[in-house]
């Protein structure tokens, strides 16, 4: 049970340090530029967000939509 706390925490703290990379770099502004809108369901930005996560969180989009880790705009 001592090693699940931690990995929380790490992931809480990488979910955080990525939006936080997001909103400063305005990556939102950037993909509207790029032409990458929303025709319906998830946002873009939500969308890349959580593919920014998974790869430093070291799981598959499987996995964390399985453990419920996704955001919830995508589960």
């Amino acid at each position: 049970m001592t090693n699940i706390l931690p990995e929380k925490s790490e992931n809480h703290e990488v979910e955080s340090t990525v939006s936080h990379f997001f909103k400063e770099f305005k990556i939102g502004t950037l993909l509207n530029r790029a032409n990458v809108k929303k025709t319906r369901g998830v946002s873009p930005v939500v969308l890349f967000q959580f593919l920014f996560t998974l790869v430093f969180t070291s799981k598959s989009g499987n996995q964390a939509i399985l453990s419920s880790k996704a955001p919830e705009e995508i589960s």
